[in-house]
């Protein structure tokens, strides 16, 4: 089974669920005056979560353990803050680690805060909490902040936030006001795993996943995922009431990754391992499957793919960029384009399959429109050749071009590529979902990088700006082979 990293990220900006949690960035100081300081050193990320601040699934209880009965936590008498000035705002919060407020810990607000890189620049303030774990910032002024904390015996380069869609859930500052921050429930990384060792390869196609019983834990949690040759979660964090769990079914061979997190009786998490481990599955790999019967499109229509391209998106990295245009060539208009695709080794077996979706929705006769998909866990040594077919719908609805101006293109300082400009709604009626796609081509035609801008909604005659920007991830648009690009700017609705 694939992951769909490209459908994915498309799917949960609309779904909010993409949720990153902690990140490695930089040691607070002492807080001081507001400044202007250098950008931070670009850190790393150290982990993704979809379940931290989600609700979790519980699974397997163990009827023989009884579980214990959630517990009140006292919240201690705090000295009311001082007002702050007309001009200037202040906030107040608690961090807090197993229900107890978490003495010394790192507290920071960052104005300007990015989540993949790890980076955060323009104003920062930061503090540290007093004996039950309270932390106050004074003077600050008002804007929208990402708030940042680390316990005191963690990493003093992992830092933790909550997150909302894509990004931090910003706290909104007010001057002359006293914002109070939600709690702050922050976990250690000292949990840790036992057996099967890291990098180690096991007897048995049913191994038992073994940790070390964390202080205060009710209960844990854990996640076991196969990694190669295909991807397919096992166990999706499964509840454990003591400190082992033998895998249910049998696996096949491969690579696996495993690990736990630690739970309190108030269903806090309190620990985690600070790594995945691995182990290999010996033994013959799970059946090749067979491909994926395409669908059929529509009778007496044309769409087909003009040029594309695979590539490694930076060195070292396992997975597989694909990048391409296709065109309407039918005299009708078409609508959700797809375009599926199936990796094959050099004996003709499935390696990878899936799809991704052109750019822009609707293509009227003559129209084309960027893609791009992204394979994680599919080096290029893992497959030989790849097919494309391109499936569509027929459809009555055509799509606008909306006019443009103002049009400007530059690499940024991390090498991402942006095309900018103002968009004008020329029409006289109100447009939904208008979506601007940029294309770039290498000197021989190819397309070597795709990027789009949801620009939304604008009412006859209104102005929005946009900027498209071509990267993803790590990747990174090889500025010496491109020669042009190509901006479509359409509305995908009514």
């Amino acid at each position: 089974m694939r992951r769909h990293i490209f459908n994915a990220v498309r799917l949960a900006l609309l779904l909010g669920l993409l949720s990153p949690l902690a990140v490695w960035a930089e040691e607070p100081v002492p807080q001081a005056a507001p400044t202007q300081p250098p950008p931070t050193p670009a850190g790393k990320l150290a982990s993704f979560s979809f379940s931290i601040y989600l609700p979790l699934v519980m699974k397997s209880y163990v009827p023989s353990v009884p579980t214990p009965t959630p517990t009140a936590t006292a919240t201690p008498t705090v000295t009311p803050m001082p007002p702050p000035g007309p001009n200037v705002g202040a906030a107040r919060g608690r961090i807090l680690w197993n229900d107890e407020g978490a003495s010394g810990a790192y507290s920071r607000l960052c104005e300007d805060f990015d989540w993949i890189w790890g980076t955060c620049s323009g104003r920062q303030y930061n503090t540290t909490t007093d004996a039950n774990g309270w932390y106050e910032f004074t003077d600050v002024v008002p804007d929208s902040y990402c708030h940042l904390v680390r316990l005191a015996d963690e990493p003093p380069d992992l830092w933790w936030y909550k997150s909302f869609i894509i990004g931090c859930k910003e706290i909104t500052i007010k001057a002359g006001e006293i914002t109070v921050i939600d709690d702050f429930h922050v976990p250690k990384t000292d949990l840790i795993l036992s057996s099967p060792p890291d990098d180690s390869t096991v007897d048995t196609n049913q191994p038992t996943l073994v940790w070390e019983a964390y202080p205060s834990a009710a209960y844990y949690k854990v996640y076991l995922r196969r990694t190669s040759p295909s991807s397919e979660t096992i166990l999706n964090w499964v509840r454990v009431d003591g400190t082992s769990i033998t895998v249910p079914d049998p696996l096949s061979g491969g690579e696996y990754r495993w690990r736990v997190r630690a739970y309190n009786v108030n269903d806090h998490e309190i620990a985690r391992n600070s790594e995945d481990y691995h182990f290999t599955v010996p033994g013959p790999p799970a059946p090749t499957p067979t491909p994926t019967p395409f669908p059929t499109p529509p009778p007496g229509t044309d769409v087909h793919v003009t040029n594309h391209t695979t590539f490694t998106p930076y060195e070292g990295s396992t997975s597989t960029y694909l990048v391409g245009e296709v065109y309407n060539a039918s005299d009708v208009s078409v609508g959700f384009v797809k375009i599926y695709t199936t990796f094959y080794d050099a004996g003709g077996n499935v390696v990878d399959e899936g799809y991704t979706f052109a750019c822009i929705h609707h293509l009227a006769p003559g129209m084309s429109s960027p893609f791009m998909d992204i394979y994680s866990n599919l080096p290029a040594s893992s497959w030989d050749h790849y097919e494309l077919r391109p499936v569509w719908q027929t459809t009555s609805y055509t799509p606008l071009q909306m006019e443009v101006s103002n049009i400007s293109d530059f690499f940024d300082e991390r090498d991402a590529f942006h095309v900018t400009g103002d968009v004008r709604n020329q029409y006289d009626r109100r447009l939904s979902h208008i979506v601007a796609c940029v294309a770039m081509h290498d000197a021989a035609g190819n397309t070597i990088g795709v990027g789009w801008d949801s620009i939304g909604n604008l009412d006859p005659d209104e102005t929005d700006s946009l900027d498209v920007k071509v990267s993803f991830w790590k990747y990174k648009p090889d500025q010496s082979k491109m020669a042009d690009y190509s901006l479509q700017v359409y509305n995908e609705y009514e």
